[in-house]
């Protein structure tokens, strides 16, 4: 029996050796990896609190850049302010500029306006100076001329159509160019059959200046006086027709007296006196003209 329990024991002790190293084997291997994965999370450990610092390094890198970057862009906007205001202030320069070169036109320009208003005035206050003066020379001559009166087939026509009209003549005394219009007259009106009641002009002391030519009121010769007064004015003989109750006999009676001369007066008139003349004579002058174009003569001052 000894021996037989003794080869038990010795094979149990044998079981249990075998299992012990393999046991022992595991765990020395477990060891080993939980070492490994110890180190390895330490490691990883590291790393992390690694990219954590790198992480909060970053952040602050991130954070002082994004400071710096307000800073510059602040520093860019202040900048562009600043550009745009020197800008600005230059094109108010430029405009204030301008705007005085505007005003210096304008100005310019208002007195250019001016001057040439001033001018147009002076030149229209000269041809008004002249044209009085081409006035008062003409009226001057004109005073000077002796008095005419002009013949034509148109003329002839119409003054006999009132052939044998009686009239007289009679002319202011110690007047030769009054006689001497007066002959002419008692020529003219001759020529054209009229009838020249006392053979010869008489001579009176006192006769307003022109002709005046009067006949009885109502008379039967009105129209062969009218259309004397019409020639005579056409010759500017200044003449007027008057009618009156004091006349004996019904005839044309033309006193001729001596010649208007109002234009020797001009030079002692006032301006003002001389503008109303100039204007009165300019009137008489047009209508003389229309009479003159109205029994085919040529203009007066022809």
């Amino acid at each position: 029996m000894a021996p037989i329990f003794c080869v038990f024991i010795n094979l149990k002790i044998g079981v249990n050796l075998s299992d012990i190293q393999n046991i022992t084997t595991q765990i020395n291997d477990l060891s080993s990896s939980i070492s490994w994965w110890n180190t390895t999370i330490i490691a990883l450990m590291i790393l992390a609190a690694a990219s954590a610092s790198g992480l909060v390094i970053a952040q602050f890198i991130a954070f002082k850049k994004a400071e710096l970057l307000s800073e510059k862009q602040e520093l860019l906007i202040g900048a562009k302010d600043n550009q745009l205001k020197s800008e600005l202030s230059e094109k108010d320069v430029k405009i204030a500029e301008s705007n005085r070169a505007a005003s210096f036109a304008n100005e310019a320009a208002a007195i250019a306006r001016k001057t040439a208003s001033e001018a147009t005035e002076r030149s229209v206050i000269l041809e008004m100076k002249t044209e009085e003066l081409r006035s008062i020379n003409l009226e001057m001559q004109v005073s000077l001329t002796p008095r005419m009166l002009v013949l034509s087939d148109l003329i002839e026509s119409r003054l006999k159509k009132f052939s044998g009209t009686p009239f007289d003549v009679q002319v202011v005394a110690a007047d030769t160019e009054a006689s001497n219009f007066g002959d002419i007259t008692v020529a003219v009106l001759s020529k054209y059959s009229w009838q020249f009641g006392s053979g010869s002009t008489v001579h009176g002391e006192r006769f307003a200046e022109g002709v005046v030519v009067s006949l009885r009121k109502g008379s039967k010769y009105l129209k062969a006086a009218s259309e004397l007064i019409a020639y005579l004015e056409a010759n500017r003989a200044h003449a007027i027709l008057i009618e009156t109750d004091n006349s004996p006999v019904d005839r044309v009676n033309i006193r001729v007296g001596s010649k208007v001369r109002t234009a020797l007066l001009m030079p002692v008139l006032h301006e003002s006196d001389r503008n109303t003349f100039v204007q009165i004579e300019n009137k008489n002058r047009a209508a003389m003209e229309r009479l003159r174009k109205e029994w085919k003569m040529p203009p007066y001052d022809k």
